[in-house]
């Protein structure tokens, strides 16, 4: 078995050392302009695919609050916000409204 230099031998790691040694705080221009515009590239992309984002989300939102809109045109709905609010004035009525909510769970609480 031959020797090795230290310069080209293999770290722990698997890795050849490199044949010089490089100071990490002062590194070469263009590899820092390389990375630089690697991240700028990538800044620029994922910024796009947020816009994408942001305009499918205003239009789900969008839809979602002409639902609601629709919803609250509804008859059922001002009967049952018109009995809510009969319930609401009474103490029976609040204790009648507290074992129903209680029954069907925390979604049907008021905001």
């Amino acid at each position: 078995m031959g020797t090795t230099s230290s310069a080209t031998s293999p770290t722990s790691w698997g890795r050849p050392r490199p044949a010089t040694w490089e100071d990490p705080d002062q590194p070469r221009e263009k590899q820092v302009a390389g990375a630089a515009l690697d991240a700028i590239s990538a800044l620029l992309l994922e910024n796009a695919r947020l816009r994408h984002v942001e305009e499918r989300l205003g239009g789900e939102l969008h839809e979602a609050n002409r639902a609601l809109e629709r919803a609250y045109l509804r008859p059922t709905y001002r009967f049952r916000e018109k009995t809510v609010r009969r319930l609401q004035a009474s103490r029976a009525g609040r204790g009648m409204l507290k074992l129903y909510r209680a029954a069907r769970g925390r979604s049907s609480r008021s905001a």
